[in-house]
């Protein structure tokens, strides 16, 4: 796999994962006032989603930090 290749893996992967948990809290939101408000089980799938979302940008910033020659934890 080329190095643009992994790129867009990771940045699909990640994308992908943010587009479900904002859309999940969305409706949350929507459906209760405040995701907060959300029964139990709604809540937990919300953070199983998160966690997701993060393990994602987590594998997707460290490949950026191995390959670019910028640092993207900075503006």
């Amino acid at each position: 796999m080329t190095g643009q290749e992994r790129f867009e893996s990771l940045r699909a992967k990640w994308v992908k994962a943010a587009g479900a948990a904002g859309d999940e809290m969305s409706r949350l939101n929507c459906k209760y006032g405040s995701y907060q408000y959300a029964k139990w089980g709604e809540r937990k799938k919300l953070d199983a989603m998160r966690e997701r979302e993060q393990k994602a940008s987590d594998a997707f910033f460290a490949w950026l930090d191995a390959n670019s020659p910028r640092n993207w934890r900075t503006g």
